[in-house]
């Protein structure tokens, strides 16, 4: 009781009146022990959302222009700077932090010796090179829509009905990107 879930305070539990049912049982289901009083359900906490100064959105196809290269570059300069900054992807762009990406791109045949590091592999140093300044959002019906559900433990999937609390929570909001 008391809790709060997306705002709103967290509804009493309902308790059944205890009176004989007519086939014999006491109303209770799934095994419950008769005497126990019901809780009447569980409310799930939501993850804070921390505040942060800047909010970079990035929509659509990632590797279409130089979007990744751009709210990357302009991310660090961020971080550089003190900032605290929140990356929230959706469509398409849901892919860059696909665990199936691994560590590195597929190798460029003009040039076998040479191995390029992956988005996926970007992301994860970026994150653990600023713990407590840089967080990593992924619309969670995006990354499943695209095949994407399967993410780097390091980001974190939201559902897109919490998005307004993503732009709240920032000082300012950037997006990048076409969906």
């Amino acid at each position: 009781m008391g809790g709060h879930l997306l705002g709103r305070p967290a509804r009493p539990a309902r308790h059944r009146s205890r009176r004989r049912r007519p086939h014999g049982g006491d109303g209770r289901r799934g095994g419950q022990a008769a005497g126990t009083p019901g809780t009447g359900g569980v409310a799930l906490m939501a993850r804070p959302i921390p505040a942060t100064d800047v909010l970079l959105n990035l929509f659509g196809a990632p590797h279409q222009s130089d979007l990744v290269t751009s709210a990357l570059r302009l991310a660090t300069a961020l971080l550089d700077r003190g900032a605290r900054v929140q990356i929230w992807t959706c469509g398409d762009a849901t892919g860059l932090t696909s665990a199936a990406l691994g560590d590195t791109k597929p190798r460029d045949l003009t040039d076998l010796e040479r191995r390029h590091p992956s988005t996926a592999l970007i992301v994860r140093n970026l994150l653990a090179d600023h713990p407590d300044r840089l967080y990593w959002y992924v619309c969670r019906f995006c990354a499943d829509d695209r095949g994407a559900a399967d993410q780097i433990p390091q980001v974190s999937k939201r559902s897109p009905f919490l998005f307004a609390e993503h732009v709240k929570a920032a000082d300012k909001a950037l997006v990048m990107g076409v969906c």
